[in-house]
């Protein structure tokens, strides 16, 4: 019932093929240290509900916290898609807004 009403959400009224997505957090919290998520197993929720429906869903590095913590974006679309979510992060990348940058490095944005 409730991947039905995803997907209706994403495909919406009229619409054929589906090519909607969903942007959200990765994490429901700022990022988190190695193996703290061990810890903090429903923190898992916002991207383990993808699995559950069989959605795909693309996780991109969208830079720091405040903490130096890496910040994660998903892109979801429905069964299917993968392409599409593939390709968004791609263009997200091409347009400077997915970058990773290293632990301590305090500089904002891609580094190119």
């Amino acid at each position: 019932a409730i991947q039905a009403k995803l997907e209706a959400a994403l495909v919406g009224p009229g619409e054929d093929g589906g090519h909607g997505v969903f942007l959200m957090p990765t994490l429901p919290r700022h990022g988190c240290k190695h193996d703290e998520l061990l810890l903090r197993v429903f923190d898992s929720c916002f991207t383990s509900i993808w699995n559950a429906v069989e959605f795909p869903a693309t996780s991109v590095p969208v830079g720091s916290a405040p903490n130096g913590t890496p910040l994660g974006l998903q892109i979801v679309s429905t069964r299917g898609n993968d392409e599409l979510t593939l390709g968004l992060a791609v263009e997200l990348e091409r347009a400077g807004l997915a970058f990773c940058t290293a632990p301590g490095d305090k500089s904002v944005g891609p580094s190119r």
